[in-house]
């Protein structure tokens, strides 16, 4: 070898293992072991966990660099995985019916077609997806039909500037008191939180397959009386609406669509009305309810439960909510028992999607009924999700397809990622997340708020690396949080969780000095 050759090969020898050690130093670790909420720490199923399958290492890959979709006039012929890198389309499948062994078929969510005709703008209208519903008097099951309707006057209402509180299951006032008392004390609830500056509450109104308003498809919470399915006498929904809107501010209604139960796979605690506790006694064998992971679910895949869920809203919509609102209770599992009958027969019926991106495209399936749900009812009523702040995690894991969400129409209003992080967070830093949904959300009429974790103030997060001890050590994160979010996303929404953390026992004087903090500055005014 000449002496050329020899200092080529030695250059590309060291630059081979550069290459290699960047790398290597910089591979996240896709699973986030926290992510949700705090008082929802039992929900996720981690035994499981795996890394990143290799079509799933593909399309996160591409995830940050997903390009602009241009969103003309909706076309029924087209399926959005021509549109997209993500695949969120399901083949037709088939699922069982309620009533007997038959199945009806799984019809993929209507979607518009890229165009280059026309740019999204706030006043696009997004395409509607017609929702079939059912309620538990029926069994019958109804396909998600895949008409698309496109309204022309809707526009989205989600406020660019929007100051809101989570009011969490275990906050929201519990009914075991007079209706006089119920009304004082959501009066001083709201009252409280209109005065601190917020503008939005997302209240908890169904959190276990349950309700806290007089339901014909859920039972009565068994948090809001002490045992599901007895009634409090009166409807604390109409009572703290009515609180919320005398004081200004608006009120979202906040549910989690497939949690039945989540501590505890013993049903004695489930009301006989209770739709879950029906279909685990009558039909077991269609999979439509599981016991699994530690606790009970509806089964994500299922167009029947899709059909249950979307009666629940219409009922909710029958208040003068001004926002639905979910968060990111998908699937609770990654075990292949919770859908396996579902995936057996979309498969059956030539289905070609792998089990992760048909259950990717189950949620898309439901999330786009949902929206159509909703629109179809009232069209200024804003649906919102509240992922995890983890876009890989959910994306892989919980099978939660945000950057559609964020990029095409028919999905959602409102986007509120929970960017549970501190600045010095390892594997999550706060700015670099914030700036990964940033530039997820494609289209201007999906807006992007920011959830903040005023629960971990002068705690040690047991997950954030070389940063434990950031919400310890500092005084000012919040307040810091917040302005960096204005330089990344200027006049974004902020959502702090939660309530009781804010205004009630759980708040501390160091939480105090941050909020005055957070309150001082020009975004909270």
């Amino acid at each position: 070898m000449g002496k050329v050759s020899k200092k080529i090969f030695a250059l590309v020898l060291v630059l081979s293992i550069g290459l290699g050690l960047f790398s290597s130093c910089n591979t996240v670790n896709p699973i986030d072991s926290e992510l949700e909420h705090s008082a929802y720490t039992n929900y996720y199923d981690t035994s499981s966990a795996a890394t990143a399958s290799e079509e799933d290492t593909e399309v996160i890959a591409t995830l940050p660099e997903t390009t602009e979709i241009d969103v003309g006039a909706p076309d029924a012929t087209t399926s959005a995985a021509q549109t997209s890198k993500i695949p969120d389309t399901p083949v037709q499948g088939s699922v069982s019916t309620a009533k007997s062994g038959t199945t009806t078929t799984s019809a993929p969510p209507a979607q518009p077609s890229s165009s280059s005709t026309q740019k999204p703008s706030a006043a696009n209208t997004p395409p509607t997806t017609t929702a079939s519903t059912s309620t538990t008097k029926s069994s019958t099951t109804t396909k998600p039909a895949t008409t698309v309707k496109t309204n022309t006057t809707t526009t989205n209402t989600a406020q660019a500037s929007l100051r809101g509180i989570w009011i969490s299951y275990f906050e929201v006032p519990k009914a075991t008191v007079t209706k006089a008392q119920y009304e004082k004390t959501a009066q001083a609830m709201f009252a409280e939180i209109a005065k601190a500056g917020y503008n939005t509450a997302f209240v908890h109104v169904r959190a276990m397959a349950d309700a806290i308003y007089p339901s014909e498809v859920f039972p009565w919470a068994r948090w809001l009386t002490g045992k599901q399915g007895k009634a409090p006498g009166y409807d604390p929904l109409a009572i703290l609406l009515a609180a919320a809107k005398k004081n200004g501010v608006a009120f979202h209604a906040w549910f989690n669509p497939f949690r039945v139960q989540s501590s505890g796979t013993d049903t004695k605690d489930l009301a006989k009305n209770n739709p879950a506790l029906k279909w685990l006694e009558n039909s077991p064998d269609k999979g439509l309810v599981s016991k699994i992971a530690g606790g009970i679910y509806f089964n994500p895949a299922a167009t029947e439960v899709h059909s249950l869920i979307y009666s629940g809203v219409k009922e909710i919509l029958k208040y003068n909510v001004d926002g639905i609102h979910i968060d990111d209770y998908f699937y609770p599992t990654q075990s292949k028992t919770i859908d396996s009958a579902q995936y057996a027969a979309y498969q059956k019926s030539g289905g070609k999607l792998s089990l992760d991106a048909w259950r990717r495209a189950s949620v898309n399936t439901f999330v786009a009924g949902l929206y159509q749900t909703v629109k179809s009812a009232k069209k200024s009523v804003v649906v919102s999700i509240s992922p995890g702040g983890n876009i890989r995690t959910n994306y892989s894991k919980l099978y939660a397809d945000a950057a559609t969400w964020g990029s095409k129409t028919g999905y959602v209003d409102l986007l509120i990622p929970q960017i549970y992080y501190g600045f010095e967070n390892s594997a999550q830093p706060f700015e670099k997340t914030v700036k990964e949904w940033n530039d997820l959300v494609k289209i201007s009429s999906v807006k992007l708020a920011f959830g903040l974790a005023a629960y971990k103030v002068g705690t040690s997060d047991s997950y954030a690396g070389a940063g434990k001890n950031e919400w310890i050590d500092k005084s000012d994160i919040l307040a810091r949080q917040a302005a960096a979010i204005q330089k990344i996303r200027p006049q974004s929404g902020l959502v702090l969780f939660s309530y009781s953390y804010v205004f009630g026992g759980n708040r501390t004087s160091k939480l105090e000095k941050e909020l005055k903090g957070l309150y001082g500055l020009r975004v909270w005014s």
